[in-house]
């Protein structure tokens, strides 16, 4: 993985809307991530918006990774960070599906959704069809043929 500084301006403070343009994120995520991982406790401006360091930044760019691009839950990247703060190496990276693979069961999943929802249509044209031949009944007291 490429440093995670690399892709930030130089500059020391950030505002959370710059943050969450940077991790390519809502500001919702990065709230949460703050909260889930120790290490990153941005200061808060006079008017209350979070103010981040170039620290917790790159911390929030290192958990971006660990969760979407290497599949880790929270917990998993939790002990991730632990691990690469003691010099430790991961032994096991995570039971994560590649996303190309993802991509690819998606994509078939909403293949096979289409054909039925293009067979169902075909039986309701069906079925109208075949109501329109035999409704509305004759006399107030017959009842739809089972």
């Amino acid at each position: 993985m490429a440093s995670p500084s690399s892709k930030l301006p130089e500059k020391h403070a950030y505002r959370i809307g710059e943050v969450a343009r940077l991790l390519d994120e809502p500001t919702h995520v990065v709230r949460f991530w703050e909260q889930s991982f120790t290490g990153i406790r941005p200061n808060k401006s006079p008017s209350g918006q979070r103010i981040y360091s170039r620290r917790d930044v790159e911390r929030l760019l290192t958990v971006r990774h660990l969760v979407r691009e290497r599949g880790f839950t929270l917990e998993g990247a939790r002990r991730e960070l632990e691990a690469q703060r003691h010099g430790e190496v991961s032994e096991t990276p995570p039971a994560a599906a590649p996303e190309v693979e993802v991509a690819a069961r998606v994509e078939g999943l909403r293949e096979g959704l289409l054909r039925a929802r293009a067979v169902l249509a075909r039986a309701i044209l069906t079925l109208d069809s075949r109501e329109a031949l035999v409704w509305p009944p004759e006399g107030d007291d017959a009842e739809p043929q089972r």
